[in-house]
């Protein structure tokens, strides 16, 4: 779940180079903002900073959360729960069942479980049962993409086919409590070029 993980599937999605990344601590505790056209269609990466990081407390997620939600509250979206397939530590267990309790009930069907593996093998083995019980909890939606093969569109395409797919499952959107412009918060974004 590291900003970096994070901002090689942002890049992938994008069609940017990973060279291009501002991946400093700072940038990384930041939320930021870029787009780019993907298969023909206009697509808006929200990349958050790292939730579970123990630099952020339970309150200052949750504040995140919250702007993320009225950021793109005006269209389809999909939330990516980058989770790195390496060795999943207990420390990251522990972060999946933080996840599951600060992420509302509600939101759970946006959310699509983006498994990042770097070969076959790894893609083959995300049977772990915590791994699992999330994927579940969020609709059975998950995702599978080697970050390896930045060259390989693809992927990217599954991956915007997957998350289509995610947002013709859930019911319309958000509450009209919830459609406010960010112009509305003070916080501070990065708007990439």
């Amino acid at each position: 779940m590291s900003g970096r993980e994070k901002t090689a599937v942002e890049h992938m999605i994008l069609g940017r180079e990973e060279s291009q990344a501002d991946t400093s601590p700072a940038t990384l505790m930041k939320i930021t903002v870029d787009t780019g056209e993907v298969d023909g269609g206009q697509v808006v990466v929200i990349n958050t900073p790292d939730w579970f990081s123990s630099k952020l407390s339970t309150e200052e997620i949750q504040q995140k959360i919250q702007i993320c939600i009225r950021l793109f509250s005006n269209g389809p979206h999909t939330f990516l729960l980058v989770i790195p397939k390496k060795l999943f530590s207990e420390e990251e267990r522990q972060i999946v069942k933080k996840m599951e309790m600060i992420l509302e009930e509600r939101y759970r069907e946006k959310v699509m479980v983006l498994f990042t593996v770097t070969d076959e093998q790894q893609k083959q083995n995300i049977q772990d049962h915590d791994l699992q019980a999330l994927v579940k909890k969020c609709g059975n939606q998950s995702h599978v993409l080697n970050i390896s093969e930045t060259g390989n569109k693809s992927q990217v395409s599954e991956l915007l086919k997957s998350i289509e797919k995610t947002q013709s499952n859930y019911k319309a959107g958000f509450s009209e409590n919830n459609q406010r412009k960010s112009s509305e918060e003070s916080f501070e974004i990065i708007e990439k070029t």
